[in-house]
């Protein structure tokens, strides 16, 4: 096995087996949380209390039965949603009693498990739950976040994953297969960095039965991830007109770029389209999230 110096690193915002639900509503009750987080272990109640200085906000605790859980649980259950309780309520874990968010102050590149044999997004074998997926890939260093079924415009979707240190994500970047001895009978993989916040669109047609041109194509940027997100969910594969569209994430072509360098795609929401690839031009400003019909400007 190979040595991974962020396995015993502690969690940056952890110290107690402890987290605070952010604004849980009436009718999620502590029987409703206690089924959403078994698959992190055996939790027990530690209350309702009122958010320190936020008198009108509530919070109630969760204890764990160790750190590693809590951070499991941080990792895994963010964004989850609860089921039988009313109307569904998304899960909003913080590590706080004033509610901060749990998020770097210094955002990496997140990275996606991309098969070998394929060259696309896929499982790395079987049904993991995203709680075995923390284990695995807990043994590089503290994890941000674990997600499966990620949509990142390809037929299948991904398996997604966010370390806290660059350190962390280009070690288990580089010894795939070494992070769990369970990986060893699993298909080969590779994790690839992609931006979440700027996409890699373009605009092809079918010139004959059996071959696809591609006409335009060009990079869009978002100060929302959720719009990010919402523009590959809702534009990837539309057609228009005669067109097809592709809408995937922009993945840095060197594998050890984990902060972004494009800082005329980063820092700006702005379109560039491309007709030839001798020439770019702008073609749309926006910072309002997705504009459906930015593909008519290219045609």
């Amino acid at each position: 096995m190979a040595a991974f110096p962020g396995h015993d690193s502690p969690h940056p915002l952890l110290t107690k087996p402890v987290l605070y639900l952010v604004d849980p509503p009436k009718r999620v009750k502590w029987y409703h949380l206690e089924k959403a987080f078994n698959s992190c272990g055996t939790i027990t109640s530690g209350g309702k209390n009122p958010v320190l200085g936020q008198p009108n906000r509530k919070t109630r605790i969760v204890q764990f039965s160790s750190v590693f859980h809590a951070e499991m649980a941080l990792a895994t259950l963010q964004g989850t949603i609860v089921v039988n309780s009313g109307a569904p309520w998304k899960v909003v874990l913080s590590h706080s009693p004033t509610l901060q968010p749990a998020l770097p102050p210094d955002c990496i590149f997140p990275q996606y498990v991309r098969t070998n044999s394929t060259g696309t997004p896929g499982p790395i074998g079987g049904e993991e739950s995203p709680q075995t997926l923390f284990k695995w890939f807990r043994r590089a260093g503290p994890l941000v976040s674990v997600r499966k079924n990620v949509n990142m415009g390809y037929p299948q979707h991904a398996i997604v994953v966010e370390y806290w240190s660059e350190r962390d994500a280009s070690l288990a970047q580089s010894k795939t297969n070494a992070l769990h001895e369970d990986m060893h009978h699993r298909p080969a993989f590779t994790l690839r960095t992609y931006d979440s916040r700027n996409l890699y669109c373009a605009a092809s047609h079918t010139r004959t039965k059996t071959s696809v041109g591609l006409d335009s194509f060009g990079f869009i940027s978002f100060l929302s991830i959720a719009s990010a997100a919402a523009a590959v969910q809702t534009m990837n594969g539309k057609l228009i007109g005669n067109r097809s569209v592709i809408v995937r994430y922009f993945e840095p072509d060197a594998l050890n770029i984990f902060r972004s360098q494009y800082s005329s795609i980063a820092t700006h929401a702005r379109c560039y389209g491309q007709s030839h690839p001798s020439s770019t031009q702008p073609v749309r400003t926006s910072s309002q999230g997705f504009w459906p019909h930015w593909l008519t400007l290219w045609m």
